[in-house]
């Protein structure tokens, strides 16, 4: 690879942004054209075009303009006075709206409120109807909190005015990618019981007072409801003497006095003394008028924790993370704990690390934490954890691996077990500088030898005549065997921007060894999941490979180049790279010299419309200055097995890319007559299997956009063939074959023979 073409490269990749780490998890396509995502923050707009979206940044990806802020008023609620009074529906003087459509009746914790009729009710808030007068509100919304949410309100917010039992108040909120929302809000505290709160969210330029002509009339329906709580036993079975699940007062009527002598008796005993009278039935009542809230006997119980052994999976997932000194350094070890066998108790300060370097130590979890201090994960679940470890070294450079040796874990019986598991790094280097020292890789830079870069060395290079030995070759930091002003230069881009010495990416070609492990799995989906695993480093000095796996021989991003031979039409997904090897900002993984490393390629492949026969081979690695060629790192030839995907799958994907988007709206809308004329788009098209392609099946697909339907009314088994011969009637419409028409229709001619059309 000629020089001038490696500078460019090195340019094009160094101004990409790579996170350090050791055997990450890269997704390969995203790598290097990483776009940044859409936040998912819910500020619904409304597209020129008629669709809604949930912010403005989902709005601007998907190249539509902006109408209004909130949701698109929906038919009756957009149409204007007199077309509302001439199409039968009622004006209230703010917009339009069915006469007897009722409203939604909501069922809280204690209490039930009146909703309008077209309110979106989701899990923590409830979305009230936009009104149809077009201003710049964005939506209104509606939350029941807790009294004390009333403080976090007062923290965050300008509080407008106070009274008794109501406060009105403003915010603003910023939520990234140009998702701004200025906050109007009233809240009330009903009976020193409920807390209502009322938000209205506008687009900044909203400056009139709150709108509440509905909040009120919703506010009035308010009441409080009196449910009956459930008491359940405090510990195993007690008192539940009629074996119904839940104590009550029933309970008290199956009382058998005297000696226990059964299970179902040693459920009345509820003080522990082998007797069950009246002790225990005055104890039960106690407690059904919450006077107490145990029983004694349950005091005396030891309550004893039984587990299962846990099974650890770690798939070498690890990052590490280094500032450019490498005086820093952050382990991150990523595993997840699976409770297969029964439920799990593992101590949450158990991880066993042995390590002279750590600095600090902390840890995470998605799984509950036990008043006792055990991280609880319930039979047949998976939780995640993360461990976070400081390292550093003490008086030396040196080199570190970090590995966690066993985690305790409660055994069937309660006791504590140690579980080992196999979860480590590779050897890790820890630069070591003396205090206030900014070496960064050897003495390189440091040209009187002081310890420390600065301004002294570049002096050295540009007015001192004669250099030793020994400070020429700490002055050459360009490599290019000569000391001048270009060398002074990169020191002054590290010292000013913390650029890397240039020396610092010399590079040496690789070693490959010898053996691989290729693993293939079979998915049910009938694709093949892939797994090529090779083992390397270098024996002159460091080499460093881009970190980029590319089926295109000509790549010159790539660094690891495969080549498929193939009997059948195949195609990829989930393309990702694991390596050992440190990963560097510059997006390049360094293979340190003398230190062996391992790279992974996993892939998932799968057969187009029939049975394949393919061969993966890495054919070709490249690093900074030139290309290697390794031998025998292959899968061998596989089979790749068919199956024609259920039609109830395809329903809505008309442009095949195996997702369901606007696009395939938009082709269904003006690609009717490409439709027609395949059977394929024509099932695909049919969404609610009906034989015949129209303004419902339009409908449908949007409804199914919009999040209003979760599958398609088609999906079901079709009754007719799904043959598409379409046929057109008499009566003007169009079917997928004869089956769909009615016995009162008449076949006017079929579409791809003699229509003509």
């Amino acid at each position: 690879m000629k020089k001038k073409i490696f500078l460019i490269c090195l340019v094009f990749v160094s101004s990409l942004v790579f996170i350090s780490v050791n055997a990450k998890k890269y997704n390969i396509f995203e790598l290097f054209e990483k776009k940044a995502e859409c936040t998912k923050a819910y500020i619904p707009v409304c597209s020129k075009t008629a669709k809604t979206f949930d912010n403005v940044c989902l709005l601007e990806e998907s190249e539509e303009e902006l109408d209004y802020y909130g949701r698109c008023i929906e038919y009756p609620y957009n149409l204007s006075v007199d077309k509302c009074i001439e199409e039968g529906f009622s004006w209230d003087g703010y917009r339009c709206y069915e006469k007897d459509k009722e409203g939604i009746v909501y069922e809280g914790d204690g209490f039930e409120i009146m909703l309008p009729a077209d309110s979106i009710i989701y899990d923590d808030f409830i979305e009230l109807p936009k009104e149809s007068n077009k201003s710049n509100l964005i939506f209104k919304k509606l939350e029941f909190v807790s009294e004390n949410y009333i403080e976090d309100i007062l923290d965050y917010t300008k509080v407008n005015s106070r009274e008794d039992n109501l406060i009105r108040g403003e915010t603003s909120l910023d939520y990234g990618d140009g998702v701004l929302a200025d906050i109007d809000y009233e809240y009330y505290i009903f009976e020193d019981k409920i807390g209502v709160l009322f938000s209205l969210y506008s687009n900044g330029k909203y400056n009139e007072k709150l709108e509440t002509s509905n909040f009120f009339s919703i506010f009035d329906s308010l009441v409080l409801v009196e449910r009956n709580e459930e008491l359940l036993s405090p510990c195993e079975e007690y008192g539940d003497l009629n074996s119904d699940g839940i104590l009550s007062k029933d309970d008290l009527n199956y009382f058998i006095f005297g000696t226990v002598e059964n299970n179902m008796q040693k459920r009345g005993d509820l003080n522990g003394d082998n007797v069950v009278d009246e002790k225990d039935e005055n104890i039960l009542y106690s407690f059904l008028n919450k006077d107490i809230h145990t029983f004694p006997v349950c005091l005396d119980q030891k309550i004893i924790k039984k587990g299962s052994v846990p099974k650890i999976s770690f798939n070498n997932n690890f990052t590490v993370k280094q500032n450019a000194q490498k005086t820093e350094t952050k382990v991150i070890f990523n595993f997840d704990v699976i409770a297969s066998e029964g439920d799990v108790y593992i101590g949450a300060n158990s991880f066993n690390i042995k390590n002279d370097f750590i600095e600090d130590l902390t840890w995470s979890t998605g799984a509950e934490i036990k008043e006792e201090g055990y991280i609880f994960i319930e039979k047949g679940k998976t939780t995640w954890v993360s461990v976070e470890i400081d390292l550093k070294a003490k008086k030396n450079p040196s080199y570190a691996k970090v590995s966690i040796d066993e985690i305790n874990y409660l055994n069937e019986k309660g006791e504590v077990e140690k579980l080992e598991t196999k979860i480590s790094t590779n050897d890790i280097y820890l630069n070591y500088i003396k205090e206030e020292g900014n070496l960064i890789c050897e003495n390189f830079g440091d040209v009187n030898g002081d310890g420390i870069i600065d301004e002294k060395d570049i002096a050295l290079i540009l007015y001192e005549d004669e250099l030793s030995d020994e400070q020429k070759l700490r002055a050459d930091v360009n490599l290019d065997g000569e000391v001048n002003i270009l060398d002074a230069v990169e020191i002054k881009k590290y010292l000013l921007r913390g650029e890397v010495l240039p020396v610092c990416f010399k590079t040496f070609p690789p070693r490959i060894y010898d053996n691989s492990l290729i693993g293939v799995i079979s998915n049910e989906d009938y694709s093949k999941h892939i797994t090529i695993t090779f083992y390397l480093d270098s024996n002159l000095g460091d080499a460093f490979i881009p970190a980029k796996v590319s089926f295109n021989q000509d790549d010159e991003t790539a660094g690891i180049f495969i080549e498929l031979e193939k009997d059948g039409a195949v195609a990829f997904k989930n393309i990702e790279l694991w390596s050992s090897a440190e990963l560097n900002k510059e997006g390049f993984l360094r293979i340190k010299k003398g230190v062996p490393n391992w790279i992974k390629i996993e892939l998932d492949v799968y057969a187009i419309k029939d049975t394949a026969l393919l061969n993966f081979r890495i054919n070709k690695i490249g690093y900074l200055d030139d290309y290697i060629y390794p031998l025998n790192i292959e899968t061998g030839d596989m089979f790749l097995n068919f199956e024609e995907e259920p039609l109830c799958n395809k329903l809505g994907d008309l442009n095949l890319d195996g997702r369901i988007t606007y696009t395939d709206y938009d082709y269904l809308k003006n690609n009717l007559n490409i439709i027609l004329k395949n059977p394929e788009l024509f099932e695909r098209a049919d969404l609610n299997g009906d034989g015949k392609i129209d303004k419902l099946d339009l409908k449908e697909l949007d409804d199914y956009l919009n999040q209003k339907i979760k599958t398609f009314s088609g999906s079901s088994e079709k009754a007719c063939s799904l043959e598409v011969e379409p046929v057109y009637t008499k009566d003007g419409l169009i079917y997928a074959n004869e089956c769909y028409l009615s016995n009162t229709q008449e076949v006017k001619c079929y579409i791809n023979k003699d229509c003509n059309l």
